[in-house]
Order: C-alpha cells, then sequence, then structure tokens
C-alpha cells in the first residue's frame, strides 16, 4: 500500500479566512466518515498565518479533497512560503 498525496488546483476565494479548523475538525469528528482520523491529523491551523498583513487583502485559494465515497472537503490553504515568513 501507497500513501500519496497529490497537489489539486485551488480555486481562489476572496472570503477572509481566520485559520481556524475547528468546524472541519467538528465534521471528521462528528461524521467520522472513511478516512476521517487520518484527515483529522492532516489538518493545521493557521491563525498566525491569517493575521499576515501580506495576505489581509488577497485571496485565499481553497482546495477541495475528496475523502471517501460522497465526501469532498473544501480546506482553504496558504501558501508555504507565507508560512515560513511568518514563523521566522
Amino acid at each position: 500500500m501507497i500513501d500519496c498525496d497529490l497537489n489539486f488546483p485551488t480555486m481562489p476565494c476572496p472570503t477572509p479566512y481566520n485559520g481556524s479548523i475547528v468546524k472541519a475538525a467538528g465534521f471528521l469528528i462528528e461524521k467520522r466518515p472513511k478516512g476521517w482520523k487520518e484527515e483529522l491529523g492532516k489538518l493545521k491551523a493557521m491563525e498566525t498565518a491569517a493575521n499576515n498583513p501580506n495576505k489581509l487583502n488577497r485571496d485565499w485559494p481553497i482546495r477541495f479533497r475528496h475523502i471517501s465515497p460522497g465526501v469532498v472537503l473544501p480546506q482553504q490553504v496558504i501558501v508555504s512560503f507565507i508560512v515560513s515568513m511568518i514563523e521566522v
């Protein structure tokens, strides 16, 4: 068995993102779709990134992950170089 994560295209979204994973984690814990524990471990809180002045007036890209039959989890993502700028 090989576990492989692919980078899928993202869609721009002008809705401000607060960086919270509470709703996504709550959905996974409540509904428990196939593979939910794995997906829960991949969630990363981005509160610090959301407050970065470089991202305040820009779009947050959204990716859609098909985690199990009939379950698609949309997630707003941040480009990794911005996260590394924040953590410095």
